[in-house]
């Protein structure tokens, strides 16, 4: 944690979302994105935001691959 607190060193996504787990804090407010600990708590579904960590972790083809599949379901609900 202390080369977190010194910036010598950045979490990856899995120690982040475990941290944010821990502390019960967004992950906006460990990174120094918001000034109040669960300032965006309340807007994230918790499944979303695993999911979300998880697709982050996905080689890159991968996470193109689901961002297309989302963005292509998105556009047939809006056509409809």
């Amino acid at each position: 944690m202390g080369s977190y607190e010194q910036g010598i060193s950045n979490p990856d996504s899995n120690v982040l979302s475990r941290m944010v787990k821990a502390l019960r804090v967004s992950a906006d407010y460990l990174l120094g994105n918001v000034n109040k600990p669960t300032e965006h708590l309340a807007e994230v579904d918790p499944q979303a935001l695993a999911l979300a960590v998880s697709i982050m972790e996905l080689p890159e083809g991968s996470r193109n691959a689901i961002i297309g599949i989302v963005q292509s379901m998105k556009q047939s609900r809006r056509q409809k």
